[in-house]
């Protein structure tokens, strides 16, 4: 998909046909990823945990389009829903490709650097124009791509809004991926966020700048502790969250694959810790005591 996606842009105005439509190509795998959706949605949401600072836009442009599927899943939409959804997401900062890419890389940005920032929006709006004729689906990518930044209460974020105007469904699942995979991947100006710290983040922010209802679906998706959390845990062993609970009522309980066991020698072999099980007088035999960096 990342290296779809990169062709996808470095191809623009080219002459594709030799090698077929980028276009279809990035559909089908949008796709085939929508069918891991329904089938094992687990899989894909640990896929988007995954996170490599190189080539970030494309990197992010595929995440957030992983967990826009996910969030859409949950949410009980149609297989072609979530196609558009996901393609969505895939375009929605690609704007940052059109002259933005070494700005994106600055460790501090001065006020031309932030309005030029800003711009990636409309950007992308134009990029997604130029891209054949307009049907829903092309409609819908553009709206996203529009509004992803502005704020849920329409009181901030970018470009301006008309307050209490609705945003698109598509905008605000897609403003909340965008923000999650973008704090829990390092930048030049700060390191990454635990997955952990990343939702508290956002949480805060529920209600402001993003919908509440869809932030608890996210929570709900990737559980209290996301996929490749660091933790501690009561036995003193250290790992991260490998897995989330079968059971769909214990989201807080992940599986916990330990790296470290409580003398902080390295693990030599795979041991995973169930932290929804139980001891037969009832008890829960491990738990977490706290989050760490990984």
């Amino acid at each position: 998909a990342v290296l779809a996606v990169k062709r996808f842009i470095t191809e623009a105005g080219k002459d594709s046909a030799v090698d077929g439509d980028p276009r279809l190509k990035l559909t089908r795998i949008m796709q085939d990823l929508v069918d891991i959706a329904f089938e094992r949605a687990n899989l894909l949401v640990r896929v988007s945990a995954i996170k490599d600072a190189t080539d970030y836009v494309y990197n992010h442009a595929v995440n957030v389009a992983i967990l826009s599927v996910a969030m859409g899943r949950a949410l009980g939409l149609s297989r072609g829903n979530l196609v558009d959804l996901g393609l969505s997401g895939m375009f929605a900062d690609l704007g940052f490709t059109q002259g933005l890419l070494d700005t994106l890389e600055k460790a501090k940005l001065d006020d031309k650097d932030k309005e030029a920032m800003s711009q990636h929006t409309v950007n992308a709006v134009k990029l997604l124009l130029g891209r054949g004729a307009l049907n829903r689906s092309s409609m819908r990518r553009i709206i996203t791509a529009f509004q992803h930044h502005v704020h849920y209460d329409g009181k901030g974020g970018y470009p301006e809004h008309e307050r209490g105007r609705p945003l698109h469904l598509f905008s605000r699942i897609v403003a909340i991926a965008d923000s999650y995979d973008a704090l829990t991947t390092i930048r030049p100006w700060r390191e990454a966020f635990p997955p952990a710290e990343a939702l508290r983040i956002m949480m805060e922010e529920r209600g402001k700048k993003f919908d509440p209802t869809l932030i608890k679906l996210l929570v709900n998706v990737l559980g209290t502790y996301p996929l490749g959390t660091g933790v501690m845990l009561s036995t003193g062993e250290r790992g991260v969250v490998y897995h989330g609970s079968a059971d769909a009522a214990a989201f807080d309980k992940p599986i916990v694959k330990v790296t470290h066991d409580d003398k902080g020698v390295a693990m030599g072999r795979t041991l995973l810790r169930d932290l929804n099980e139980r001891a037969p007088d009832g008890k829960v035999r491990y738990y977490i005591t706290a989050v760490e960096q990984v």
